[in-house]
Formats: C-alpha cells, structure tokens, sequence
C-alpha cells in the first residue's frame, strides 16, 4: 500500500470515528475481541495500529479481555488460551452475521428518510475493508505455512501439482466461476491423495451440491438442445441424435439437481420423448 493510500485511509477513520455516536454503556456496543499482534498505539484516535494499514477500535471489554489472553500465552497455558480465544471467534459466524445486518439497518434508515445516518453507519463499516483484506491475506499466508509443514516428505513433483490445484481452486472460488470447474479440479486433488488438512480444507471450498448439480444440467440441456437441433436437420440420424438428448438430460437428472431445474428438465425430456416416438 502506497503513502498516499495510507494517508488516505487514516484521514477516513479519523473521520468516521469523530461521527459516530459515543455508547453509554459497554453493554451496549459489544465488540466480538480480537487478537492483536505487532501493533502500536496512536494516542489521538486511541486504536491500535497493526503494520501501518489495520486498526481495531479498543474497548475496556477488549483491554481486559485481550490482557487475560496475553497473560495465559505468557505463563505458557496455551490450552487455556486456545479455549477462550475460540469461544470469542466463533469459527467466524459473527462476521457473516454483522455484514448482513449491518447493510440490512443502513437500508431500513434509507427507506424511511434517516439518509444521514445510513450514510455514517456505512462510513464507519467500509473502513474495514483493508482490516479485512489483511485478515484474509495474513490467513493464506498462515494456511500456506501450515500445509507446507504437514508436506514433508512429499514428493517435490507431487507438491508442485497439489499446490497448482489448492490456488487454482482458491482462485476460482474468489472468481465466483462455475462450480463444474471447481468440482472437477477437486476431483483431481483427491486422486493426489495430499493428506487429510487439505482434504478438510477442500471440502470447505465445494460449492453446493445443488448449485454444482444445476451448473451441471445447464451443460447437459446445451448438448441435448445442439442433438436435438441436428437431429432436426438429419432425419436419417434423428432416432439416434434423439437418444443421446435424452440421455444427456438423464446425466442431469441422476446428479439430484433443484427442484426447479429438474422441473425444467423433466419438460425438455418429454419433449425430446414425445419427438423420438413421431
């Protein structure tokens, strides 16, 4: 991150820090505590600054909670640590929670004429959005750690290819792409075997069963819409070209897609059916 982005960022949290209304009590804005590593303090806006480009907002909750975590580290009761700290992460439901309701609030204030303070409850979230993308890179980082330390004595070859996949899926998953095209990439990391980590890791990654299935029929009804098309313009082949069309819709059918794609593929096999008889 350049100077000038970082410049840019700290004026806006500056900003939306002077805006937001001062709770009255600590009860009422609870904040889910975070684990701060290498961080500074900046006396003017009383937050924690974590490499120059990620800042937490403290509370008394989140000093207290923090000191007791830090103690435990030190005396070396890492057990401990490790049970506290999961009751306050949640394997990160709260994040998926507090996004949702945050953008369903700012909406709600919209619709009935608060503009002003949807407007400063979205200033204050996005500020999070460089936290976040450290969150997430500092995560790969460590994941990347962790699976190559679980990786010795694999074959170099061998990693080389599981590591191909492992981005390769994590990129299409980020990319929003067709789940056919995740499903088949994880298809070929299973066969290389590459441990059990990856493996609960992979699951993590697959969309869907019904999305994937649905991506799937979507292909299926294109190869039987192309059979069905040359079958009308080559009658001596049209019984057979007729077949394939309604077996690829069977393909389809037999992978449990959603009720409404099977809907849709029901009528296109009658259809086809119903052509084949003529």
């Amino acid at each position: 991150m350049s100077r000038f982005l970082i410049a840019a960022f700290i004026i806006t949290l500056i900003s939306c820090a002077s805006k937001a209304p001062q709770p009255q009590t600590e009860q009422q804005t609870p904040v889910a505590p975070t684990v701060v590593i290498d961080t500074v303090r900046d006396t003017r806006t009383d937050t924690l600054k974590i490499r120059d480009s990620v800042f937490i907002k403290e509370t008394e909750s989140f000093k207290t909670l923090q000191k007791s975590i830090d103690s435990l580290i030190t005396r070396r009761e890492t057990g401990k640590a490790i049970e506290l700290l999961k009751q306050q992460v949640q394997y990160h439901n709260n994040l998926d929670q507090l996004g949702f309701r945050t953008l369903q609030l700012a909406s709600l204030l919209h619709q009935t004429g608060h503009s002003a303070e949807a407007i400063a409850i979205l200033e204050g979230f996005v500020v999070y959005k460089t936290t976040i993308n450290y969150w997430i890179d500092s995560a790969n980082a460590l994941y990347d750690r962790i699976i190559t330390a679980n990786r010795d004595g694999v074959d170099s070859s061998k990693l080389e290819i599981i590591n191909s996949l492992t981005a390769q899926i994590r990129n299409l998953r980020n990319a929003n792409a067709n789940p056919v095209l995740i499903t088949d990439l994880a298809d070929s990391l299973r066969s290389m075997a590459p441990g059990d980590s990856i493996l609960i890791w992979l699951e993590k990654q697959l969309p869907s069963q019904a999305e994937s299935s649905d991506a799937f029929c979507e292909e299926q009804r294109k190869v039987a819409a192309d059979k069905f098309a040359t079958a009308r313009k080559n009658k001596a082949k049209s019984n057979a070209l007729l077949s394939e069309a309604i077996e690829a819709l069977d393909k389809c059918l037999a992978k449990n897609p959603s009720v409404e794609m099977r809907k849709k593929v029901v009528q296109n096999k009658e259809l086809l059916t119903k052509e084949l008889k003529m």
